[in-house]
């Protein structure tokens, strides 16, 4: 990913869900998902991630769903070179998306789990 049309088609997930597991226990987390558009757009979505601890096979089987779209958005670059609209400034590090929530002050790393969706 070098520009911004190779985000063109990309889905990204979270890529450590479940940073509060617990061992032997299920396990749930809201996360914030993006699904890059043509024309500097992204759209937004909430899921949930449900890791459920199967204790005869010793092994956790995972699910998610959709919860919500939270919305279409634009992006600008900034003089730094990275995308940024008043929610996030995200950049492209190593094939990784890095995201700074503006609300929240914090930085999460995101995976590119398909290119694609159409």
């Amino acid at each position: 990913f070098t520009d911004p049309e190779s985000l063109e088609s990309s889905y990204w997930i979270k890529q450590c869900l479940f940073s509060q597991q617990k061992a032997h226990d299920c396990n749930i987390e809201f996360c914030n998902e993006f699904i890059f558009l043509s024309g500097l757009r992204y759209l937004e979505i909430e899921t949930v991630w449900i890791a459920d601890y199967i204790e005869s096979t010793d092994k956790y089987i995972l699910d998610s769903s959709l919860v919500s779209i939270k919305g279409e958005f634009s992006y600008t670059f900034n003089e730094q070179g990275n995308m940024e609209n008043d929610f996030y400034t995200m950049r492209i590090v190593d094939n990784k998306l890095l995201v700074f929530d503006k609300v929240s002050e914090c930085e999460a790393i995101y995976i590119c789990r398909d290119k694609s969706l159409y």
